[in-house]
């Protein structure tokens, strides 16, 4: 129908990491960024058309709109980033994922915080490594990054005592929310 329409794309979210373990160290995976969201207001008629890319985990997002009534510039955002996996001794939980970027909104561009990082430690006892926290989304009700793996490691061999306490979750693909009516109408 003809009328004023509020376009929100939000962006996915990154995967949180894999944390490692090796002899007496343990290291948690750092999060996955999150998505960014882009918000236009625009007016419609019908028969307009509106192209909508829903990017999957780590994939971009757009909105291309075709008005007869307006130009409008298209709206893009690009996902959140998949955190890094720990490797033995390399990259001990520095690596946490980007947040994603917005472009393009006449209203609004936010964009995603990226993901903590894991933390590291080094102990003959037992070492612990906690995953960072995903990301926040860069608008209330996108997408928040997956948290990193946390694992331990009692062992000074790396072989006897090890394992995961809690295992990394996962970002979610980007999505579109439209409304339309006379509450969104552009000021």
């Amino acid at each position: 129908a003809d009328g004023y329409y509020k376009i929100e794309l939000q962006g996915a979210s990154g995967s949180g990491g894999k944390g490692a373990t090796f002899s007496n160290r343990a290291s948690g995976g750092g999060g996955g960024g999150g998505g960014g969201c882009a918000i236009s207001e625009v007016m419609l008629k019908k028969g307009d058309t509106i192209v909508i890319t829903c990017g999957a985990v780590g994939a971009d997002s757009s909105v291309v709109i075709y008005s007869s009534m307006e130009s409008y510039a298209s709206m893009t955002v690009t996902s959140g980033k998949t955190a890094v996996d720990c490797v033995e001794y390399e990259n001990w939980g520095a690596y946490r994922g980007e947040g994603g970027k917005a472009d393009g909104g006449n209203v609004a561009n936010y964009n995603g915080d990226s993901g903590q990082q894991g933390t590291h430690t080094r102990n003959t006892a037992t070492a612990r490594g906690t995953g960072g926290a995903g990301g926040n989304p860069g608008y209330a009700g996108g997408n928040v990054g997956g948290n990193g793996e946390s694992v331990y490691n009692t062992s000074t061999v790396g072989e006897e005592d090890e394992g995961v306490t809690t295992p990394r979750t996962y970002g979610k693909p980007g999505f579109v929310k439209i409304y339309s009516g006379d509450t969104n109408k552009a000021a």
